[in-house]
């Protein structure tokens, strides 16, 4: 599978990206346009974060390689910040963690979801965080 990008300023040409040969699934993409974020499947950690720089040598970086399967990624309206869901033993919850400017996990896993959640949504303006759980619609404030 390949991941072609294309310019939707008419006066580029489409481009692969240098993630052919992977198994994958994009999930999101950084307003500022420097990352696309996918999820990656493997036999020995499950699904697990993947993040793509769309500049330099667009060598996909981990994210997150867990044990736990994590997948269901958005980046914060600034950047900073990825919302996503993990396999937490049979039960799946929201978690918040900070993005380094490398592209890997930094700092604290928060966990967002009370019970089950997935499915996260970031509002535009990156202060609250949608997301589902238990047949219901939860919105949480954020504050960075």
């Amino acid at each position: 599978m390949t991941l072609t990008l294309l310019h939707l300023d008419g006066a580029s040409k489409e481009e692969s990206l240098n993630a052919a040969g992977l198994n994958f699934e994009a999930q999101d993409w950084s307003r500022d346009g420097k990352w696309i974020v996918f999820q990656l499947s493997s036999q020995k950690t499950g699904r697990d974060l993947m993040m793509l720089p769309i500049t330099g040598d667009r060598k996909p970086v981990p994210f997150l390689q867990t044990p736990a399967s994590e997948w269901e990624a958005r980046i914060s309206p600034d950047g900073h910040w990825m919302a996503f869901s993990q396999d937490d033993g049979g039960q799946f919850s929201v978690y918040v963690q900070g993005i380094s400017p490398e592209g890997h996990a930094t700092g604290v896993k928060y966990r967002v979801s009370s019970g089950a959640g997935h499915n996260p949504h970031w509002r535009s303006d990156g202060k609250e965080l949608v997301y589902l759980g238990a047949n219901k619609l939860y919105a949480v404030p954020v504050t960075t």
